[in-house]
């Protein structure tokens, strides 16, 4: 008991003063930079894709994910994505479970993992969006919403979530537009160790509004 409250003082006293961005923002999308490669995903039987993506990760808690998400890491890695309620690197919006990374560890851990959703068609949309609500606090490691056209096999960033952000942000995608079957995903990369670090991850919609 005593060493819990003595984390949860050291917790507060890290981000006593933290100054984070708040609200609901519409960000720039890159010129698809180039990312890390993973594994292809296996493919899929069933009929079409669906032409938009919504998770809020309700009754996911400390379970695989489900409706065709998929969780991948390095071989290396200490930590991976889980489903939590946890109130730390919980974002605003969310009042459940979310996914999260790295909340809240006080030891230097590697990380090098991701939160990859389900297939989405987005044939015939011109304009469409990621949008999430999400908790992003760490100065050593980085955070990054990624597409791949080709099951996984390669990858390209197309925004990068600043050090201290606690926002509903909304990512257009437009080279995603005319994509019959598009994954998104969620990297992290980087190391843990630092008091209240971690990235948390809530109501995700992909698609067009």
């Amino acid at each position: 008991m005593r060493q819990r409250h003595s984390v949860q003082r050291m917790l507060s006293s890290a981000l006593t003063g933290l100054a984070v961005t708040v609200g609901a923002l519409t960000v720039s999308a890159l010129t698809g930079q180039p990312a890390a490669s993973a594994a292809p995903l296996p493919e899929e039987n069933g009929g079409g894709r669906p032409t938009s993506l919504y998770a809020e990760f309700t009754g996911w808690e400390y379970g695989p994910p489900r409706d065709g998400w998929a969780l991948t890491h390095s071989a290396d890695t200490d930590l991976n994505w889980l489903f939590s309620t946890s109130p730390l690197s919980r974002p605003p919006g969310s009042d459940g479970a979310f996914a999260t990374v790295g909340p809240g560890r006080v030891n230097d851990y590697l990380a090098d993992a991701s939160l990859v959703s389900s297939p989405v068609d987005l044939t015939g949309q011109k304009s469409p969006v990621v949008a999430f609500d999400t908790y992003f606090y760490s100065y050593r490691g980085t955070g990054s919403v990624e597409l791949s056209f080709d099951r996984g096999a390669t990858w390209s960033a197309v925004w990068e979530v600043p050090a201290k952000t606690a926002a509903r942000l909304t990512a257009p995608i437009p080279q995603a537009a005319g994509h019959s079957d598009v994954l998104v995903r969620f990297h992290y990369k980087g190391r843990s160790g630092e008091y209240g670090a971690g990235w948390g991850i809530d109501n995700v919609f992909v698609g067009t509004r």
